[in-house]
């Protein structure tokens, strides 16, 4: 019975691309293959029948990238100016916050 528990041990601690297999451990990358100019021509191919669509997504990725910043701009306006200097106060008056 003890055969077959160290048995069942090997088996669950084994795992695909550990040990002398082919595959790197991951995290590795390997070379870098040239991209083919024939490839991307093919891919365009793909994506010409949609490319005011893809107009508008990109349009939208950049939109999305700016309101971000600004939104983080704006939080940290507000904390530095009108959240900040109330928090030093003995006697904080938060109600100008709200109005």
């Amino acid at each position: 019975m003890s055969e077959r528990k160290a048995d069942n041990r090997q088996h669950a601690t084994a795992r695909p691309g550990n040990g002398s297999g082919s595959r790197p451990p991951r995290g590795v990358i390997g070379p870098m293959q040239p991209i083919k100019k024939e490839t991307v021509v093919r891919l365009l191919k793909y994506v010409a029948p949609y490319w005011p669509r893809l107009v508008i997504v990109l349009i939208c990725i950049v939109l999305n990238a700016v309101a971000t910043a600004s939104a983080a701009t704006f939080l940290g306006r507000i904390i530095d100016d009108h959240i900040g200097p109330l928090l030093i106060q003995e006697v904080p008056d938060f109600s100008g916050l709200l109005g």
